[in-house]
């Protein structure tokens, strides 16, 4: 086997700027910069999750339109707020999903230390979309759907509210929707991706969550707070993960300061 190599003409321009790149990272040859600078770029790449959609239906998937057709490939890709905001332009509200809404109303939804550090683990470091009063974290998302048009077909923001986490769903329509004129909820209709299809995904991410925070490694310790409902939950190494919600603002206050000398509050995804 002959180990062929190829040679390629650089612009004059593209050179130039190789060349200084070597030569302050001190190493012996462009091809070695190249090498750097694609490992570079791939650590920085957004992360994604894959997501199957099964076709809408029961529980047994039994589908309620004869001709609607089977499961289809998703993709969740991380984004900075500031790309968050600027395709928000161009997408309307969607009410809260009935089903999703009594599931997070339930005692079984996820824990608020163990989704951070899941959704952490996931997608990065948390950004800044959530208010900081009523709660400590949050995680936009774009989803493409295989066979749709629409890049992206929705944002997801997925952050802390209260005492829950919540999910803000943003579905995107064209330039000249007169839905984009208001600031309305609208309630979901799309036949491209039925509700029951979006709830799915949704679903999706709570079970995996939950399922992921029971058999995950986790070793970095830290402290959010949830001011408005008195709540900090974290993770300390004597302690493991800890949800505490308090009744006395003053108790409150003096776990807050404890804490605070030996746990660190985790940076920013994004600067913006």
């Amino acid at each position: 086997m002959h180990n062929d190599r190829f040679t390629v003409s650089l612009p004059d321009s593209l050179r130039t700027f190789l060349d200084g790149e070597r030569e302050e990272r001190g190493l012996e040859s462009v091809d070695d910069c190249v090498e750097v600078l694609l490992r570079e770029a791939w650590a920085r790449r957004p992360a994604r999750m894959y997501v199957e959609v099964v076709k809408a239906g029961d529980a047994n998937n039994a589908c309620d339109d004869e001709n609607e057709e089977g499961s289809v490939k998703c993709t969740l890709t991380r984004l900075r707020d500031d790309e968050f905001r600027e395709l928000a332009r161009t997408c309307i509200a969607i009410n809260d999903l009935h089903e999703v809404s009594l599931a997070m109303m339930s005692r079984d939804r996820p824990l608020l230390a163990q989704t951070y550090a899941v959704c952490m683990t996931c997608f990065g470091e948390r950004g800044r979309l959530f208010d900081d009063w009523k709660g400590g974290f949050s995680f936009p998302l774009s989803l493409t759907i295989e066979g749709d048009d629409r890049k992206p077909a929705y944002l997801i923001n997925l952050y802390n509210y209260r005492s829950g986490i919540s999910f803000q769903i943003l579905q995107s329509v064209e330039h000249d929707d007169p839905r984009l004129k208001g600031h309305c909820l609208y309630e979901h209709n799309d036949p491209k991706f039925p509700t029951k299809r979006l709830s799915f995904l949704i679903f999706y991410l709570i079970g995996f969550i939950q399922g992921f925070s029971e058999s995950f490694s986790w070793h970095s310790p830290y402290l959010l707070q949830v001011q408005s409902n008195l709540i900090l939950y974290g993770y300390s190494p004597s302690e493991g993960f800890f949800n505490r919600q308090f009744e006395d603002h003053h108790e409150y206050e003096a776990v807050l300061k404890t804490l605070s000398e030996t746990l660190p509050t985790p940076k920013y995804y994004s600067s913006v």
